[in-house]
């Protein structure tokens, strides 16, 4: 199944991101491509987002269901297409500190081979997203949290295995400008 994981430092107290993630609608606009969202109880909600790519453009909508809620540290959920055929998973967690070896602070893993990086920055220089300026380097001492996501999401169907092969780079661009924009909101909130 196709799987991106990103992180972010963030220049807010670990109490306030998880004030801020656990609430949807405070981060749902931030979502690359959001268009909507409705949230059904305390546990489903329906979004419907839109992808571009190359000038073609697509709306999906997919049901989402709270599957872990570990106040002040993670929530989890599943994923599954209404009107497309896919499933998937994601997690936000908040934690205290330096980022993770693995993930840089862009986002991107460390381990990533010339050819993924090239095929995350063509995806994300054809839907158009961009990383916003991050600002000045944390003060020693003043509070911090890391915010991580995973997000894993599996095509079904007929086409399903080519659009896994274009997953990644997808899933990559959307969650890092996402997770940019998160942590911008935040800051700016502070």
């Amino acid at each position: 199944m196709p799987e991106v994981k990103t992180a972010r430092e963030v220049r807010v107290s670990p109490s306030q991101a998880w004030s801020f993630v656990s609430a949807m609608d405070n981060w749902a606009p931030l979502l690359t491509g959001y268009v909507d969202h409705r949230v059904i109880d305390d546990v489903h909600s329906e979004w419907t987002v839109r992808g571009e790519l190359a000038g073609l453009s697509r709306v999906a909508k997919f049901a989402v269901a709270i599957t872990e809620w570990n106040e002040p540290d993670a929530i989890a959920f599943r994923l599954e297409g209404l009107d497309e055929p896919f499933t998937g998973s994601g997690r936000f967690a908040i934690g205290t500190g330096e980022l993770p070896d693995q993930v840089a602070e862009s986002g991107e893993p460390a381990r990533r081979g010339l050819f993924a990086r090239l095929v995350a920055w063509i995806t994300r220089f054809l839907i158009g997203s961009r990383k916003p300026d991050r600002g000045a380097p944390q003060a020693p001492g003043a509070a911090a949290s890391r915010l991580s996501c995973t997000l894993e999401v599996l095509a079904h169907g007929g086409s399903g295995p080519m659009v896994n092969l274009l997953l990644p780079g997808i899933l990559e661009a959307v969650a890092s400008d996402t997770a940019d924009r998160i942590v911008s909101a935040l800051e700016a909130k502070a």
